[in-house]
């Protein structure tokens, strides 16, 4: 099976992002559970049975907020740097109908200067593209969502 790419917005910016190797995938996913591993099935655990209705739809997605904000000061700078990194570097944003890779020159940083709630969305959906297929086939009550 071949790296996949995906496109995706978020707050009028476009991204198109490649998937991690499996090599550096697995170093990462490696440390990221060795850091929020216990949280992550304390949340996880807390899930239950999938949710149906919008109000448990609605309280699934607060406590995945609640998880997150965790996850974000429990992670290392290292690790978060690495994930930033690495994300970057199998990432475009689209300027202009053009894309334009993350990680040339100071692409990234001008980009996200001064809009960490933007970085904060690009961080998480670059997650799930790359971890969170491997997160629902491992937890016992299904996607983690």
């Amino acid at each position: 099976m071949a790296r996949q790419t995906r496109v995706f917005g978020i707050d009028g910016e476009s991204y198109e992002v490649t998937q991690l190797g499996a090599e550096r995938g697995m170093e990462l996913y490696h440390e990221l559970v060795k850091e929020v591993g216990p949280l992550l099935q304390e949340y996880l655990g807390a899930q239950g049975a999938p949710a149906g209705a919008d109000a448990e739809e609605q309280d699934v997605n607060l406590t995945f907020g609640k998880f997150l904000v965790r996850a974000i000061a429990q992670v290392s700078k290292s690790l978060l740097r690495d994930l930033r990194v690495a994300f970057a570097a199998n990432c475009k944003v689209h300027v202009s109908g053009m894309p334009v890779p993350l990680s040339t020159g100071d692409t990234f940083d001008q980009h996200f200067a001064g809009r960490y709630g933007l970085l904060t969305k690009w961080m998480v959906e670059c997650l799930k593209f790359n971890f969170l297929g491997f997160l629902a086939d491992s937890s016992p009550g299904g996607s983690p969502r």
